[in-house]
């Protein structure tokens, strides 16, 4: 004898239809025989309901409702291609479940990279303490010729601040070659300025994302010779290293990563994740 519970099947169709609305496009044949099985099974269900119940037993047992043979095969062929709709669809919901979830870790990744490499909208001034000299055993970064840069057309802010945050505004536009115009006009007029890490910094940062890396290991380096004790001081050597990595330059990529470590045993956090990660990648030693 078997017993079918129409109520509880349409509940749980109905439940999986709308998780899966998203994807209704792509299963509209799906739905749509799904409603019409949904539709005979009402109408059938209405017929065998007159008989004094609303659950079926089918013809091969006693008791039960009394509905013809005939009702009761067409009820029962209509249940099961429904069953086999639900388990169709709750495949095809699992499976886009999945793929929403791969996206979603891939865009965590995503943001966690970039927050490490450019989410610093709110830098503090840089102190420009003259770096001591270097001493202690550690190598000697010879710094790629870097692309020239001349000043910048048209007649800058008189103001040295106004002149940083111009720079910085077009930068964060995206509009690269304004900002680093901008940004080599402050540093030729204003290197001592408190702002002059910064706009090192801004520099070499525009040229690691234009993925001119040679530009950017020498604007890097020769900006942490400069400014090696401001609070920019551990992210240009930390962003000259990886330039070097991405140049295949893995050997002066360690190098830096050492000085980074020995120099800056505090760094902050965003730096020293992003440096052991790739230290690991690059093979440097411990």
């Amino acid at each position: 004898m078997r017993r079918f519970s129409l109520v509880s099947l349409v509940a749980v169709l109905t439940c999986l239809v709308a998780g899966g609305a998203f994807a209704q496009s792509d299963n509209r044949g799906l739905y749509d025989r799904i409603d019409r099985l949904e539709r005979d099974l009402q109408t059938l269900q209405g017929q065998a309901a007159r008989g004094g119940g609303l659950s079926i037993t089918s013809p091969e047992g006693g008791g039960g409702a009394g509905v013809s043979p005939v009702m009761a095969g067409r009820l029962d062929e209509r249940v099961d291609q429904l069953e086999d709709m639900v388990r169709q669809l709750t495949g095809k919901v699992e499976e886009t479940n999945f793929k929403i979830s791969q996206i979603n870790k891939n865009l965590e990744l995503l943001k966690n990279d970039t927050d490490l490499r450019f989410k610093d909208l709110a830098a503090k001034p840089a102190a420009n303490t003259p770096p001591p000299n270097r001493g202690g055993g550690n190598a000697v970064l010879t710094p790629p010729p870097a692309a020239g840069g001349g000043a910048a057309a048209g007649t800058p802010p008189a103001n040295p601040q106004a002149q940083y945050e111009a720079a910085y505004a077009a930068a964060q536009a995206s509009d690269y070659d304004t900002a680093e115009r901008g940004f080599r006009e402050f540093l030729d007029k204003n290197p001592t300025h408190k702002q002059a890490a910064n706009a090192q910094y801004w520099l070499g940062n525009i040229a690691f994302t234009k993925k001119d890396y040679n530009t950017a290991a020498a604007t890097f380096l020769t900006g942490y010779k400069k400014y090696s004790k401001s609070e920019r001081g551990a992210e240009m050597i930390s962003m000259a290293a990886s330039s070097f990595g991405k140049m295949g330059e893995k050997e002066k990529a360690c190098t830096a990563y050492g000085i980074l470590y020995s120099d800056h045993p505090n760094m902050p956090a965003k730096v020293k994740r992003s440096a052991d990660l790739e230290k690991t990648k690059y093979g440097c030693k411990p």
